[in-house]
C-alpha cells in the first residue's frame, strides 16, 4: 500500500510540476492493485514470500542474475 501511494504522489509530482499537465489519481486502479498485492501475499503480514530474496528459491535466482 505504501508503494501504491509514493507511487502516486512521485507521479503526481513529475506529471503536475515537471510536465505541467493535469493528473487525474485513479482510486479504483490504485484499490486493485493493493488487492491483487494482498491476495499474492496473502495479506499483511501473512508471511514471506516463496519466491522472495531470503528463501532458498530467492538466494538460487539471485546468485544466477
Amino acid at each position: 500500500m505504501f508503494g501504491v501511494i509514493a507511487g502516486s504522489v512521485a507521479a503526481w509530482l513529475i506529471v503536475t510540476r515537471l510536465m505541467t499537465l493535469s493528473f487525474i489519481w485513479q482510486a479504483g486502479s490504485a484499490a486493485g492493485v493493493v488487492a491483487a498485492a494482498l491476495v499474492r501475499h496473502g495479506g499483511i503480514g501473512a508471511g514471506r514470500d516463496l519466491a522472495g530474496p531470503e528463501s532458498e528459491a530467492g538466494r538460487q535466482l539471485l546468485r544466477n542474475l
